[in-house]
C-alpha cells in the first residue's frame, strides 16, 4: 500500500482544508491496528474553519494510534471518535466572536486485513476505483440530497424541488454539536491488488468530474495523481477556486 496527498489553495486567502495520515509509521502499529488518514474540510461560511478542520482530523487518526487505545471494532471507533470531534469542535464555536458556529466536513478511511473501513460527515467524497471503474462510496449530508430522497418518493413535486435555494447547505457537519448522519460502512470492503481510495474536498469533487478524476488516475504515475488533480483544476481557469485536497490510496 502507497499514500499521498495533496493541498491547493486556489484563489482563496486562507487555507481550510487539512490532511492527516500515521506519522513516522511504525509497521507493528498499522498490523496490530490498520493504517487511517482523514481529510477535513473547514466550512468557509464559519469562523475558524481551519481550526476546525486541523482538530477533527487530528483527533481521528492520532487517536487511533494513542497508547492505551484498544480498537476492537472500527466502525464503533469511528461513531466514538466523531461524535467527540463534534463535541470539540463546537467548544470552539461557542468561544469565538460569536458571528457564527464553527465547522467541517470529515472523510476517512481505515484499512486492516486488507479489509477497508470507511466515515464520513458531510459533502466531502471518497471514490473507489477498481478495474477501471469508478464509484462514489460515500454520501453527502446536504438539502439536495434529503430532497432528492424526497423527490424521487413522490413527497415533493419537481417544482418545489427547483424552487429550493441553497440546496448544497450541509445537513451535518463536525461541530454541530449533535451529529445528524455519520456515514460509515458496518461490513468492509476487501480490498485487492491494484484498487485505488481517494478521498477529497469538494474542492476537488465539484470540479472534476468522474470520468475526469479516473482518467487521471489511469494515466499517472501513482506519486503524480494528487499533483496531476490540482494541476487539471487550475487549468480550468475558474475564478474564486476552492482550497482542494486530496489523499490517494493505491494498493
Amino acid at each position: 500500500m502507497k499514500t499521498y496527498m495533496s493541498i491547493f489553495q486556489g484563489t482563496r486567502e486562507y487555507q481550510q482544508d487539512y490532511i492527516c495520515i500515521p506519522q513516522t509509521p511504525v509497521e507493528s502499529d498499522f498490523t496490530k491496528k490498520g493504517f487511517v488518514a482523514a481529510l477535513c474540510d473547514g466550512m468557509g461560511g464559519m469562523e475558524n474553519g481551519d481550526l476546525a478542520s486541523n482538530l477533527c482530523a487530528d483527533l481521528v487518526v492520532n487517536s487511533f494510534y494513542s497508547e492505551g487505545t484498544t480498537v476492537e471494532s472500527i466502525p464503533a471507533y469511528y461513531d466514538e471518535i466523531v461524535r467527540f470531534a463534534d463535541m470539540k469542535v463546537s467548544e470552539i464555536g461557542r468561544q469565538g466572536s460569536g458571528v457564527g458556529t464553527c465547522g467541517t466536513t470529515l472523510v476517512s478511511a481505515c484499512i486492516k486485513n486488507d479489509e477497508l473501513y470507511l466515515c464520513s460527515v458531510g459533502d466531502s467524497s471518497i471514490y473507489f476505483i477498481r478495474n477501471n471503474r469508478i464509484q462514489r462510496i460515500n454520501s453527502y449530508h446536504n438539502v439536495y440530497t434529503e430532497l432528492k430522497k424526497r423527490l424521487d418518493k413522490n413527497e415533493i413535486t419537481n417544482d418545489y424541488f427547483d424552487d429550493v435555494q441553497n440546496k448544497h447547505a450541509l445537513t451535518s457537519y463536525i461541530g454541530m454539536n449533535g451529529l445528524k448522519y455519520i456515514d460509515r460502512n458496518i461490513k468492509p470492503i476487501k480490498l485487492l491488488i491494484g484498487d485505488m481510495i481517494i478521498l477529497c474536498s469538494d474542492g476537488v469533487s465539484g470540479v472534476l468530474s468522474e470520468e475526469e478524476i479516473k482518467e487521471i488516475c489511469k494515466n499517472s504515475t501513482e506519486s503524480l495523481i494528487c499533483e496531476n488533480f490540482m494541476k487539471k483544476i487550475n487549468n480550468k481557469g475558474l475564478d474564486n477556486l476552492d482550497n482542494a485536497s486530496a489523499i490517494v490510496i493505491c494498493i
